[in-house]
């Protein structure tokens, strides 16, 4: 009995080289298109949109815990959908990092935090208006939180 197993083994997996299936999961799919090919799209690119502004509303609004389940389901969509090594999907890896890191400030730190955000949104502005040197400052302000 174990002679005939063994032999039907080897019969299937020389079958199996001679005449391969097409035997892809969804993720090799995914993962064998080049990025710009798997952008979202339609319902779930509307997703990944409408949960990317509540990520951002619920931070903005101190509500971390709940921004962090939003931004993990962010993760999912994006994983499931374009593949674990998708730039999308690791940039959204990284915002659910830095979440983490913030919600586990006290809330002196986490509103340091969303005030240095603003005001490095200003600095583009002054800098393409050559107002350097009030760029400057608001960058030195800003770089304890937001890095170089």
């Amino acid at each position: 009995m174990l002679r005939l197993s063994l032999s039907l083994a080897m019969v299937l997996s020389v079958l199996d080289v001679a005449f391969p299936q097409e035997r892809t999961t969804e993720k090799q799919k995914t993962e064998s298109k080049l990025p710009c090919e798997r952008l979202l799209t339609g319902d779930d690119a509307r997703r990944a949109e409408e949960l990317d502004r509540e990520i951002e509303r619920l931070a903005g609004a101190d509500d971390f815990p709940a921004a962090l389940v939003i931004a993990e389901e962010l993760v999912r969509l994006r994983v499931m959908v374009q593949g674990a090594d998708h730039y999308q999907a690791t940039d959204a890896r990284h915002e659910l990092s830095s979440l983490r890191i913030v919600a586990a400030l006290d809330r002196i730190q986490r509103q340091e935090w969303q005030a240095a955000l603003r005001a490095a949104s200003e600095i583009p502005p002054l800098e393409a208006k050559a107002e350097y040197a009030k760029a400057l400052d608001l960058h030195q302000r800003t770089v304890v939180w937001t890095g170089p």
